[in-house]
């Protein structure tokens, strides 16, 4: 009898699936194992190092200008006010083109739309008419897509027609691409970006060393860089990740918090964003991107 079921293809099927059910409950009896851990900081410090925080709203900008270096615009205010910081900033800047590119399918999930391309191109040659195109440093197709778009081969046309009408202008030549992924999914398409991250604010700052950050790191081709993406809207140290960024100068591009702004219409969870936390926690966050841009060294 014995000899008949290791016959069976069956029961290989039931033990693979009995594995992954068990590793399964296992990292979800895990998770609330993580902590904080303690990260030396490092002599050194690095001229290199970038700054800032997830995202923007229409006054993000002037309330945060002091203490970053990279300036990030996800179209939740309008042209007219992402021009007018344009013609100011001096810093490096993050554009997320997926408003511009995709629509919700019929089955749920992201698609890249019929007028992207145009889309794309007509966005890009307003800001050029600005005069500002050429300070768009980080191009971002789409935030976590591996669980906001339909499928894997979805997300890669969407880069590749980022690419595509990007390679179009001159200003953009030097231009970079860059993914934050979710956790608890594929890394879709890593290959395809200069720069990529993972956010998981449950692991804590322990998602550099045993978490999905260390995972992700193994991935990189020559060239790639991260982001680190630190939960500073739940009350996360940035302590840790500051350190982590300054002693990894092959591996981290910059330090990106989630998050600085505090609006009901953009919360889908629970959280406080710096301008609205408690002011010694906001000070402890804009002491470290001091550090980061090598104002203040401890």
């Amino acid at each position: 009898m014995f000899e008949t079921l290791l016959k069976n293809p069956l029961f290989y099927l039931g033990l693979v699936l009995l594995a992954g059910v068990g590793y399964y409950l296992y990292k979800k009896a895990n998770e609330d194992k993580y902590f904080d851990i303690d990260i030396p900081m490092p002599d050194t410090h690095r001229e290199d190092l970038l700054y800032g925080y997830y995202s923007s709203l229409a006054n993000t900008y002037d309330q945060v200008k002091d203490h970053v270096n990279i300036f990030w615009y996800s179209h939740f205010f309008g042209l007219e006010r992402f021009v007018e910081i344009m013609q100011e900033i001096t810093m490096k800047v993050v554009l997320d083109v997926a408003p511009l590119c995709l629509q919700r399918s019929d089955q749920g999930g992201e698609i890249v739309c019929e007028d992207a391309e145009e889309s794309l191109r007509n966005y890009f040659k307003t800001l050029k008419a600005y005069n500002v195109l050429h300070k768009i440093t980080y191009l971002y197709p789409k935030d976590e897509p591996n669980i906001f778009m339909t499928s894997e081969a979805e997300h890669l046309k969407l880069i590749q027609l980022v690419k595509r009408v990007a390679a179009e202008f001159e200003e953009l030549k030097d231009v970079k691409y860059a993914v934050i992924y979710a956790h608890g999914k594929p890394f879709w398409n890593s290959e395809h970006h200069d720069v990529v991250a993972i956010d998981n604010y449950g692991q804590k700052s322990q998602i550099l060393t045993i978490g999905d950050h260390a995972d992700l790191v193994k991935l990189l081709k020559p060239g790639q860089k991260t982001w680190l993406i630190p939960g500073a809207a739940f009350g996360q140290n940035p302590d840790p990740f500051v350190s982590y960024a300054l002693a990894h100068p092959d591996e981290v591009d910059g330090v990106i918090p989630f998050l600085w702004f505090d609006d009901p219409a953009h919360k889908d969870v629970d959280y406080t964003g710096l301008e609205k936390a408690d002011p010694a926690f906001r000070e402890k966050w804009i002491n470290a991107a001091n550090i980061c841009l090598n104002k203040q060294i401890q």
